[in-house]
């Protein structure tokens, strides 16, 4: 079975091939009601680079799945298996056998020298044009020629005793003494938020390690693909988080950040005064439980974010 499949960050991702005895289908429940109100609305992404490795794959011709992994070797595309015992690899694939092929593993962004085998039989789906494989061949191949500096810088980000990824990359907007506008980037180099940081909860900034992140930002401009969600057409400013909160309309979408609470808490908002806000939480696609916050354990709030666009959809289409 082949299909388009979707990323985290809602939008149409790579081409992906399954072992239809190692699959079950389902076209019900709250994810799949999310998705097809995203479809409906046109919200669900596709990137053009994307939309073009996507029609090359169907240009190919093949009906023996070593004969497509053969294309693939002949392509030099990055790919990602799946086995039957649930191991993950991705990689470049340097040789094929109808029973077997070798592959070399990426590891931090490079290809390992040394190949390992795996059996054709116990691979059980097959990302073919999954687009952080693309960047990382991309990365590989003009890695040595990259200058491009793209101001991007490193937050690190102090929480109390929890397990929250604490960093966030992006570039700063706006500061003043007490807050960072930042636009934070993903994972494919693409603008995701634009968030209003409180310095006092920053531990660390700096701008190291981030050469492939420059490059992928770098890519992401060049292709006009950035600011896939025209978040920079919002007018931002920093202030006050409660000015900003109180600011919004019940039942609007909000996000946010707070020293005590785990992970990040996205959801509606229903109600603000001086001191604190409620928001009921979106929980697997549907609203949870109610959260109550108060303004000065606030660590970030998103101003505008793709996340923020389609959620603020999809619960319209709810009411």
């Amino acid at each position: 079975m082949c299909i388009k499949a979707i990323d985290e960050n809602d939008r149409f991702s790579g081409i992906h091939i399954f072992r239809r005895d190692c699959i079950q289908i389902l076209s019900t429940g709250a994810s799949i009601n999310y998705y097809n109100a995203l479809d409906k609305a046109n919200a669900l992404k596709t990137l053009l680079p994307q939309t073009d490795l996507n029609s090359e794959f169907f240009s190919w011709r093949w009906d023996l799945i070593n004969e497509l992994f053969q294309i693939i070797l002949e392509k030099e595309i990055y790919v990602s298996l799946e086995l039957t015992n649930g191991e993950y690899y991705s990689g470049k694939i340097i040789y094929v056998t109808p029973t077997d092929l070798r592959m070399q593993e990426l590891s931090y962004l490079k290809l390992e020298k040394q190949a390992i085998t795996l059996p054709i039989k116990n691979i059980i789906s097959i990302s073919v044009t999954e687009f952080p494989n693309y960047l990382a061949k991309k990365w590989n191949e003009e890695t040595n020629n990259f200058l491009y500096h793209q101001n991007l810088v490193n937050i690190y980000l102090d929480y109390y005793d929890d397990t929250r990824e604490n960093l966030i990359i992006g570039e700063i907007i706006q500061e003043n003494n007490e807050k960072i506008l930042l636009g934070a980037i993903d994972e494919l180099g693409i603008l995701d938020s634009l968030t209003v940081i409180e310095k006092r909860f920053i531990r660390q900034i700096n701008s190291q390690n981030l050469k492939y992140e420059n490059f992928i930002v770098y890519e992401s401009k060049k292709n006009g693909y950035f600011d896939l969600y025209q978040l920079l057409s919002t007018t931002v400013e920093i202030l006050d988080f409660s000015t900003i909160i109180k600011g919004m309309q019940i039942n609007q979408v909000l996000s946010v950040n707070d020293y005590y609470f785990d992970n990040q808490n996205v959801g509606i908002l229903k109600k603000a005064n001086n001191r604190n806000f409620k928001i009921q939480n979106f929980d697997n696609y549907q609203l949870g439980n109610e959260s109550e916050f108060e303004y000065r354990d606030l660590v970030s709030v998103d101003l505008a974010s793709s996340q923020i666009k389609n959620y603020n959809l999809w619960f319209n289409k709810q009411r």
